[in-house]
């Protein structure tokens, strides 16, 4: 509707005198317009439905962001599907060898499968880059927790 009252007011200025003639056309027009914009709203609408099709809409357009790739992972180990989060990491880490959010999420996978030392290396790799960041230190915490290993070697 806004962009409706923004041509009439465009068609106003233009044509001074003889904008009460024209105001009915520019309104459908302006109308027609909205209606188009919705239509494409709407279309778009269900890549923002969850995390999964939001990603999954985010590699598909740029299959060489190693960005998407994690948060896609991220999204399908947070689900327990766990096979295609290891694809995504997998691609992730092949497009961005040094991004440490994808060994982070490599080292979560490799928890839930009970792969732990997996798991403690990456965690390990991601704080001797960043030793102040806590989620590394809590994730490889809680692979040792449930490796029930109380120390470190």
């Amino acid at each position: 509707m806004l962009l409706a009252g923004g041509i009439i007011e465009l068609t106003a200025l233009v044509l001074r005198g003889r904008a009460r003639t024209a105001e009915p056309a520019a309104f459908s027009v302006g109308l027609l317009i909205c209606f188009g914009l919705d239509l494409i709203t709407r279309s778009f609408n269900p890549v923002w439905a969850n995390g999964i099709a939001l990603w999954e809409h985010g590699v598909k357009v740029d299959p060489s962001s190693g960005l998407a790739n994690v948060q896609l992972a991220n999204e399908y180990q947070r689900l327990g599907r766990l096979p295609e989060a290891k694809e995504a990491i997998s691609r992730a880490i092949q497009l961005r060898p040094g991004m440490t959010s994808a060994y982070l999420t490599r080292g979560i996978i490799a928890v839930r499968e009970q792969h732990f030392e997996d798991a403690e290396a990456d965690f390990t790799r991601v704080l001797n880059a960043f030793p102040t960041l806590d989620a590394p230190r809590e994730q490889l915490a809680l692979a040792y927790q449930q490796r029930n290993r109380t120390s470190i070697r």
